[in-house]
């Protein structure tokens, strides 16, 4: 029971940063290529990300909101402003 909760968390953790990256890609303007290069990955890596067919691995993560000019917490928020803990989360892309 405990595992499965924890894996909806890290579920939910996935779908909070990715939702927000695409958001800010958005806002800023740039083309999920542009954001590729700019995070150090290739444009099929950021795409499997945001159709949530991988995970970023916190690395990436880091990178991720360096690029977005925002803390991994804030990528981390879901729309009701609540952050779930980063413990667990893949370390692979």
């Amino acid at each position: 029971m405990q595992r499965m909760a924890k894996h909806r968390d890290l579920v939910t953790l996935a779908d909070n940063i990715m939702s927000n990256v695409r958001r800010r890609i958005d806002r800023m303007g740039i083309q999920d290529q542009e954001f590729a290069r700019r995070v150090g990955v290739t444009p099929q890596v950021v795409s499997r990300w945001l159709n949530r067919k991988s995970n970023p691995g916190l690395n990436n993560v880091d990178k991720i909101a360096a690029v977005l000019g925002v803390s991994v917490e804030t990528l981390a928020r879901d729309p009701g402003d609540s952050v779930i803990p980063l413990e667990g989360w893949e370390t692979s892309h």
